[in-house]
């Protein structure tokens, strides 16, 4: 058992001063989605004492949803501009990239676990 009496407790959250983080995950191709979590999140961020937003992306970017194209292109063109943004890859990014690199075996599951509609909102 891990001893978490030892660790430092502090009454409210903390983080770098002058930052703010978010942790976003499971988009999957959501695009409409992202657009209004981003609003709201930059809202949030306006009505408080305004401060340098950090987003971490916790995967699943891609797959499931119709528009998997469109949330990279954004998240990569436009929000990566505006905002610090970290990317940590889900295991719908892991499967493709495999698949990518040469574990053609993968493909076939890819597709079927939501990667159908990420191939199609890119035209293949």
């Amino acid at each position: 058992m891990f001893p978490f009496d030892l660790l430092k407790r502090s009454s409210s959250p903390s983080g770098s001063p002058g930052k703010r983080a978010y942790a976003i995950g499971d988009i999957h191709g959501c695009f409409d989605l992202l657009l209004d979590l981003v609003a709201q999140i930059e809202d949030d961020n306006a009505r408080r004492a305004p401060k340098e937003l950090a987003l971490v992306f916790l995967g699943d970017l891609i797959d499931r949803g119709p528009s998997s194209r469109s949330v990279v292109q954004f998240l990569r063109d436009e929000l990566s501009v505006r905002h610090t943004c970290h990317f940590i890859a889900g295991n719908h990014e892991e499967i493709l990239v495999r698949a990518l690199s040469g574990e053609t075996q993968l493909i076939r599951p890819w597709l079927q676990q939501g990667g159908l509609a990420c191939a199609e909102s890119y035209g293949v």
